[in-house]
């Protein structure tokens, strides 16, 4: 059968009373109230204002954003899965408070991005979330060996959707990765298994 899923992101939100809290209030007031309710939700980064030195602030952050801005889901019933963001995994110490706060995410991704890139399979629906700025290659890479053997193994189901940031910075791509700005690589991985744009996976 078809799934029914939110996606959406890129809030910076998590301070009470900063200018962004209503704008997302007002975006999740009309998702909560929807009459069917989605089976999961896909969030695209950037949740929090982040981009401090401070670990403390973020956890600050990330709780006033699960405890107050995402209260009306209900995680038990519908999973929250996140995608990293130059705004919350910006080194390594954001990425460490990424992956505690998250520790619900799936540790399946490539060696050190256990965390940070993952895939989940729920039946016939394939999400695979790609970390594009790890600290240890980064701003604007793509692990395609990883992403290659992950679609191949899982055999790309009828649903399958790539989702990930593309930040505005370029880089170097070294080998077994690519330049997510620059895009030919990560889609030649995607349409070498039957995607196109626009056909059911998303990056």
């Amino acid at each position: 059968g078809g799934h029914q899923f939110g996606v959406y992101g890129d809030c910076c939100s998590g301070i009470p009373g900063a200018r962004h809290e209503s704008t997302f209030a007002s975006v999740n007031a009309v998702v909560s109230q929807l009459a069917s309710q989605p089976e999961l939700v896909c969030f695209l980064g950037d949740e929090i204002r982040g981009l401090v030195a401070d670990g403390s602030v973020l956890r600050d952050q990330w709780r006033h954003w699960f405890q107050r801005e995402m209260a009306w889901v209900d995680r038990d019933q519908i999973p929250l899965y996140h995608a990293t963001g130059n705004h919350t995994a910006y080194d390594a110490a954001s990425e460490d408070v990424f992956r505690e706060v998250l520790s619900h995410l799936p540790r399946n991704g490539p060696p050190g991005q256990e965390g940070l890139s993952y895939y989940v399979r729920r039946g016939n629906l394939l999400l695979v979330f790609v970390n594009t700025m790890w600290s240890g290659l980064g701003d604007g890479r793509v692990e395609t060996w990883w992403l290659n053997s992950t679609l191949a193994r899982m055999r790309m189901p009828p649903t399958s959707w790539c989702l990930g940031i593309i930040p505005r910075t370029r880089s170097t791509a070294s080998p077994g990765t690519t330049s997510v700005t620059s895009m030919p690589k990560p889609w030649g991985v995607l349409a070498g298994l039957g995607a196109a744009p626009g056909a059911g996976v998303r990056l």
